[in-house]
């Protein structure tokens, strides 16, 4: 875990949506504040996910959300590897180095986090990156050649703090979250993928969770001290 990714996965909290309605929507802030509305009205959600950060690196697992603020990312690849966040606490398990990275959440960070993962985080984005389409208001393929077909919005930040130069929001005919496309300031590129989006289904107490290994070196407060 490079402090490089720590941003993308902001943005991921962030976009833990799924359906944004049936509407027809003619611009590009039209079209995320449905995701937005939308993503209000989930209180539970679970989506496969790959995350590629440069050109060798790809992270894949299992992403579980839940209100007010439980969200949780089971690694396959690095296997048994896992990122969870609740009221109270950022842990991370890096099981190659058996290392628990543990962060108190001061009351002001978790309160921010949940807005990230709520209606309002979509709105974050409005305000720190200028939105519009990417190459107009149709479908076109996730990539070339692919025949699947998404949305894709250009996200522009309007503040160099974002950490990223541009960033391209896909989006399903559906309007279900497809992919995340990041170019960070150094031109490194990292995607985040959703392949499948699955929401609402009472997701139990149990899967979020936090065992680590008691033998296990703890890394406590690696970004912040929680007493600042």
């Amino acid at each position: 875990m490079s402090a490089k990714t720590l941003p993308i996965i902001g943005i991921l909290l962030v976009l833990a949506a799924g359906a944004a309605g049936s509407q027809e929507i003619l611009s590009a802030e039209k079209f995320l504040d449905a995701v937005s509305k939308q993503f209000g009205a989930v209180t539970d959600l679970e989506a496969d996910i790959a995350f590629t950060q440069g050109t060798n690196s790809t992270w894949r697992g299992t992403l579980s959300y839940r209100t007010p603020l439980y969200l949780r990312i089971d690694f396959t690849t690095p296997k048994g590897q896992f990122i969870a966040i609740d009221a109270e606490q950022l842990v991370i398990y890096v099981p190659s180095l058996n290392v628990v990275m543990v962060q108190a959440l001061k009351k002001r960070s978790s309160g921010q986090l949940a807005e990230m993962v709520t209606a309002k985080g979509l709105g974050m984005l409005t305000r720190n990156f200028s939105v519009a389409w990417s190459t107009g208001p149709d479908p076109v393929p996730l990539d070339d050649g692919s025949p699947e077909m998404v949305y894709k919005l250009k996200l522009t930040p309007r503040v160099a703090s974002t950490g990223f130069r541009s960033m391209t929001l896909s989006v399903t005919r559906d309007r279900a979250f497809r992919r995340l496309e990041g170019v960070r300031a150094d031109g490194e590129r990292q995607v985040l993928d959703y392949l499948s989006v699955r929401t609402n289904q009472n997701l139990p107490d149990q899967r979020f969770r936090i065992d680590t290994p008691a033998d296990a070196n703890i890394i406590p407060d690696f970004l912040f001290d929680p007493e600042e």
